[in-house]
Parts: C-alpha cells; structure tokens; sequence
C-alpha cells in the first residue's frame, strides 16, 4: 500500500472525529443550558442524592450519544481496516505474479543459454585446398545444411516436391514418410554428415519442449524469441532431422505447438517438409 493512500485513510478517521468531538461536546453544553435554564430558581442541594440524580440525567441523556458515537468510530476502524487488508492482499498478489513472471523470464533465459551452448559446440571440419578448415557455431551448421541440401541424395528427395508445389504434374507420386527414411537410412545419413547434426536437432527439440513444460501459460510470448533465433540453415537441419530420423517422431508434437517452421523458407526442404509434417509446423502464430 502506498503512503498516499494511507494517509488518505487516515485523514478521513481523523475527519470523523473531527467532526464527533465537537457535536457531542455541543450536545453535552445544551444539556447543561437546558437543565441550568429549567432549574436556575431551585437552590444548591446538599443531598447526594440529589446530586445522584442529576448525575443519572446527565449519563441517561449522553450516555446513548457517546455509545452510538464509539460504535460510528468503530465502524470507521473496521471499514479502513477491512480496506488496508484488501489493498494488502492485492499488493501479495500483485508480488507473487511480478515474481512468477520473472521466474518464467528467468527459466526462458536459461533455456536461451542451453540453445546458445548447443550452437556453440558445433565444428565442422574439411578440407580446401589440402588444408584443414574447421568452423563452429553457426558457421558450421551454415555448412553442415549446405553441403546435406546439395548432396545428391537429398537433392533427389526435395526436388520433385518443388515440381509439385509449382503446379507441375507430378512425374512420380508423393512418397511416404517410410519411403523417405528407406531411401535415406542410418549409414546414407552418416556418409553425407546429416548425422553430426543429430544431437544438435534432438538439443534444440528437447530444449523447446523444456520451455514450453516450464513457462506454462506464458510459453505464447517467450517461445516466438527462441524460434526467431534459428536461422535458415538450422531450420533446414531440423526439418531434415524430422524426417529422415526414424526416431524423431517424438519430436513432432513440440514441432507442432511451437509452429517451429513457420519462417523456413528454404526451397526444396519446405515443400518436402510440408508434404510429410503437420501442417500446424508451418503456421504463424
């Protein structure tokens, strides 16, 4: 609760009274006017009993006011403190939301750093010009897609679903997902370097879907960041991934929620890839 607000509060209990105080006092000068006026002609008595009596007339008279009068401030109390409790609580909430949500930001950095790792760790090595080259990060999966998208095995796949998705008859049907990974095996895949890209396509997968179980209902805004960080050759990688590895299918449901190729635009790969992977992959959210 903020200190406006609080003296804010205290300014109207301290109004009520201001206000109390001075009728009662008024009320209590008119009893006695009223008596003195009614009995200035009778004589000092000294009886106490007398006085007793007087005593019982003045306490008959004030003795409801001043009652009705503690119960308004009571009252007064009550509602200011009813009011601080409900502020009070409010403030708790508004905390513990503050400090869930920067919880969940916390948790999506780290899943950042984890991604960020994965690139890192990628090297590429080869040969030009009988020297050894060696790239890492992003340079290296830079390669690792270019060389898998040109290799002629991969060409092959990709290139009459090109034909296809411009309209042109198809000089073969679409093959299925089966007839894909049979043409493409384990040993095909390990020849043309798809496989050094395996851990890296299962780290980034099983990173989105760590981000998507950990930010619960605030996986729609921190998710798009991380998918924005991939890049064309990483997408590619990962299409391949899903569907050339026979054991990626797992991988598609976390695909699916976070529309993880929706800005793949990659010829060849994208109109493979949505000939074989939900369609849900490929939509912007």
């Amino acid at each position: 609760m903020t200190n406006e607000k609080v003296d804010d509060q205290e300014g109207a209990l301290e109004h009520l009274l201001k206000q109390l105080i001075p009728g009662i006092a008024g009320l209590l000068v008119m009893v006695l006017g009223f008596y003195f006026l009614w009995f200035s002609s009778a004589k000092v008595s000294h009886d106490s009993g007398d006085w007793g009596t007087l005593g019982d007339y003045f306490g008959g008279l004030m003795n409801p006011v001043i009652s009705f009068a503690t119960l308004l401030v009571a009252y007064a109390v009550w509602k200011q403190q009813r009011k601080e409790l409900r502020q009070t609580k409010e403030a708790l909430e508004d905390q513990a939301q503050t400090a869930e949500w920067q919880r969940k930001e916390q948790r999506f950095f780290d899943c950042l750093t984890v991604y960020q790792r994965l690139v890192d760790a990628q090297i590429s090595t080869g040969t030009v010009d009988s020297r050894s080259t060696a790239e890492q990060g992003r340079e290296a999966l830079f390669v690792r897609a270019k060389i898998a998208i040109n290799t002629g095995e991969v060409h092959r796949l990709t290139s009459p679903a090109i034909s296809r998705s411009i309209g042109h008859t198809p000089a073969q049907p679409i093959p299925t997902l089966v007839e894909i990974r049979r043409a493409l095996p384990h040993e095909l895949r390990k020849r043309i370097s798809l496989t050094k890209s395996d851990a890296y396509c299962r780290g980034v997968l099983a990173t989105l879907l760590t981000c998507e179980n950990v930010l619960g209902d605030a996986k729609d805004r921190f998710l798009p960041l991380l998918r924005e960080q991939l890049t064309q050759e990483e997408l590619s990688l990962l299409a391949l991934f899903l569907l050339f590895a026979p054991d990626s299918d797992r991988y598609w449901g976390v695909a699916e929620r976070t529309h993880l190729f929706a800005n793949l635009d990659t010829e060849g790969v994208l109109q493979l890839s949505k000939e074989h992977l939900p369609v849900s992959c490929f939509e912007r959210s």
